[in-house]
């Protein structure tokens, strides 16, 4: 079976969300992955990469911003992220490399901002069981195919969960192989930093878990009454994080 590790982090909620719904929809195919999810956060724990600066963990420092709605402060909680990670950068790519020595994959799918450069370094430089010969051969348009016995390099692909990048080095990195896009916004943004066009994949939007997508049996008139809303109109849901808003 085929495994797939999926890069995630609990800040804001989105990103893992966004990991149980891929989870959910690969494990039901036909020809299911073998899918593990790997919290980036409990991985660097060791080197305490942003309890250094700030004395918190960064994803709990996010979503307490989030809950007490204090969004303002988030470009300084940003500058400091970047400058850690920065300062951090080959500890961090080691600590990955070491994981992926422990736990090979046949593909790599990061769903997070921010780590994407360390994560394709580490599987370049010798991670994700990178390098190691395969059985078989491919067809795959993200493995590319390669005579029986060849040297497979391990694929990685980065799936962004927002509208558009926010750069510099937030989601879209020269170093990531494959872009998972769902606006044409995001995808002129991977284009413009030099990503070919056949290694950007265009979705219809964000990622959603399969449940929203299952047919189901309700009166909507109703059921739009008993929230109190109005029972003709139409009716959208705003999200904020995986926390909701006040």
């Amino acid at each position: 079976m085929r495994k797939l590790t999926i890069v995630f982090h609990h800040a804001g909620g989105g990103h893992r969300s966004a990991a149980e719904a891929l989870t959910a929809t690969l494990s039901s195919q036909e020809n299911p992955w073998d899918v593990t999810l790997l919290d980036i956060q409990e991985l660097l724990d060791p080197l305490d990469l942003i309890r250094r600066a700030t004395g918190l963990r960064i994803q709990d420092t996010y979503n307490v911003i989030l809950r007490k709605g204090w969004t303002r402060f988030t470009p300084q909680l940003l500058v400091v992220l970047k400058a850690t990670i920065h300062v951090y950068h080959s500890a961090i790519v080691k600590l990955l490399r070491d994981y992926w020595a422990q736990h090979p994959a046949d593909m790599v799918l990061s769903v997070i901002p921010h780590f994407n450069r360390e994560i394709a370094e580490s599987i370049r430089s010798g991670g994700a069981g990178a390098a190691r010969t395969h059985t078989f051969a491919t067809d795959s348009k993200l493995s590319g195919a390669r005579p029986l016995g060849a040297p497979f390099m391990t694929p990685f692909v980065t799936l962004i969960t927002d509208l558009a990048d926010y750069p510099p080095h937030f989601w879209i990195e020269r170093e990531s192989e494959f872009i998972i896009v769902g606006t044409d916004r995001a995808r002129e943004q991977a284009l413009a930093i030099g990503h070919a066009a056949d290694h950007i994949f265009q979705t219809s939007g964000m990622i959603l878990k399969p449940k929203f997508y299952e047919n189901i049996s309700v009166d909507r008139v109703v059921e739009r009454k008993k929230l109190g809303l109005e029972p003709d109109s139409p009716t959208g849901i705003v999200l904020f994080g995986g926390h909701g808003s006040g």
